[in-house]
C-alpha cells in the first residue's frame, strides 16, 4: 500500500495530505475512510477548491495530469 493509501486522519476529523510535486494538489481523507483528490487554486484573490475524483479511481499520476 502506498503512503497515500495508508493516510488517515489521526484526530477523527478531515485532513489533507498535500503533494510536494504539484502545489495545490492534495488528498482529502475523511474520518469515514473516504478519500478524494482535490486541487486548491488561487483566483480573484481567493482560494478556489475543486474535486478531481475519488482516490480509488485516480492514481497520483492521473491526479497530477488533471491538476
Amino acid at each position: 500500500m502506498t503512503k497515500a493509501g495508508a493516510f488517515t486522519p489521526a484526530d477523527g476529523r478531515e485532513a489533507v495530505l498535500w503533494d510536494i510535486t504539484a502545489p495545490g494538489l492534495g488528498l482529502r481523507a475523511q474520518p469515514s475512510g473516504h478519500k478524494l483528490w482535490i486541487v486548491h487554486r488561487r483566483g480573484n484573490g481567493s482560494v478556489v477548491p475543486r474535486t478531481l475524483g475519488a482516490f480509488d479511481a485516480l492514481t497520483v499520476e492521473d491526479a497530477r495530469r488533471r491538476w
